[in-house]
């Protein structure tokens, strides 16, 4: 087989794994419901787990970003002390949405079946025999909620789990510390984005779930130890890659959201609020990422190694 083929397929696939690593998906926390009752892991951190953790400055200001994922494993906590130390000091932890409060009853945008083409509806079928995911639990879902079930048992077989996202784990904190949260997004605005990407893109969403699990938990696992790693240059690049794809989709999914949480985090360093921004890695990553746009606006972001 042409080496380049394998290289672009390659390059593809692990792109659309990106989006799958951090996606949040909106609808997808129904699933996991934060539970005050959950602990984490008090063993030792580990020194190689560097992560996606930057201080951000402006005027004589502070806050902190994290570009997180979205899912976990219990051995990965607690974080190395420079993370957990500068948790302690901030001023309020700010999430995409706070996991503490229910996601309201009409949040599903209806069934993908009414808005996705034939073509579409029979790959899905085919894929949900492939990943073994029951078709009538697909049927009532909108196309978010569905490539939701087929993210989830990609991270399943990769070994991560929902429960331990970093999202769960720094709002556990935060309910330990007493401390404030506030959200860099809120249900408002994402209910707004799934409206309109449901009804414009349901066709492009479903085609990026990939047809082979197994490649793609292989290609899940490798982004969430890049992460892990640090490795900010790579997965940005990376980032880059995959938000080149389906320009219409991006534009709303991508930009637009990362728009929103700059305003949000430029208010805070306005205002000399010192918060701990913990947001989806995807959305820290890539030339139109938060690190950049922070940048662009007059930050100095720098990576704590």
């Amino acid at each position: 087989m042409d080496n380049s083929w394998k290289t672009e397929h390659r390059q593809t696939l692990a792109g659309v794994v990106i989006i799958l690593s951090v996606l949040l998906v909106f609808n997808v926390v129904a699933y996991f419901i934060y539970r005050p009752v959950r602990t984490f892991n008090a063993g030792k951190p580990s020194a190689t787990d560097k992560q996606l953790f930057f201080s951000v400055e402006k005027s004589g200001n502070h806050l902190y970003l994290m570009g997180i994922t979205h899912q976990g494993y219990l051995d990965l906590y607690p974080l190395r002390p420079e993370i957990e130390s500068a948790f302690a000091s901030s001023d309020f932890l700010a999430t995409e949405r706070d996991l503490t409060q229910p996601l309201p009853a009409t949040f599903s945008q209806g069934s993908f079946l009414d808005r996705a083409s034939p073509d579409t509806v029979d790959k899905i079928r085919q894929l949900a025999a492939t990943y073994q995911i029951n078709w009538d639990n697909l049927e009532p879902l909108d196309a978010l909620a569905v490539l939701a079930v087929f993210e989830n048992q990609i991270a399943e077989k990769a070994g991560l789990k929902a429960q331990f996202g970093l999202d769960q784990y720094w709002t556990y904190r935060a309910r330990q510390l007493g401390k404030p949260i506030k959200e860099v997004e809120g249900i408002e605005f994402e209910q707004r984005m799934a409206t309109e990407l449901v009804a414009t893109d349901s066709d492009v969403i479903l085609n990026l779930i990939p047809q082979d699990p197994g490649q793609a938990s292989q290609e899940m696992l490798e982004h969430f130890e890049a992460i892990l790693a640090g490795d900010f240059r790579a997965e940005s690049l990376q980032a880059d890659l995959e938000q080149s794809r389906a320009p219409a989709f991006q534009a709303l999914y991508w930009t637009r959201r990362n728009e929103k949480m700059l305003s949000e985090i430029l208010l805070w360093l306005d205002q000399g609020n010192c918060a701990f921004v913990a947001v989806g890695a995807g959305h820290v990553l890539g030339s139109k990422g938060l690190v950049s746009l922070l940048q662009e606006n007059g930050c100095t972001v720098t990576q704590v190694e």
